[in-house]
């Protein structure tokens, strides 16, 4: 359940990390230093009530806020966590 909406920038870092860039190559992409893309996505991730930003993303990707161009890896960690795995998905360099 979110605590409240994604703002659109919150938005769009989680779509540029499911579509598989790091959190560098969104930071590039939106003129942005890479401090700033994270505390975004540690912010989404605090809105959708997830424990780490590739939680955040399955959570997003499953509600269907975010539509990745590409299927993502998703492991189940327990009866109520998910998270995302692979390129870009949770990397933060």
């Amino acid at each position: 359940m979110m605590k409240a909406p994604l703002s659109p920038r919150q938005h769009e870092c989680l779509t540029h990390l499911a579509n598989g860039l790091t959190v560098g190559e969104t930071a590039r992409r939106l003129g942005l230093s890479r401090y700033t893309v994270r505390d975004y996505l540690r912010e989404a991730a605090d809105r959708l009530d997830a424990n780490t930003i590739g939680h955040a993303l399955a959570l997003a990707v499953d509600a269907g806020l975010v539509k990745p161009n590409r299927p993502l890896q998703v492991i189940v960690l327990g009866p109520n966590t998910k998270e995302v795995v692979g390129r870009g998905a949770a990397r933060l360099s």
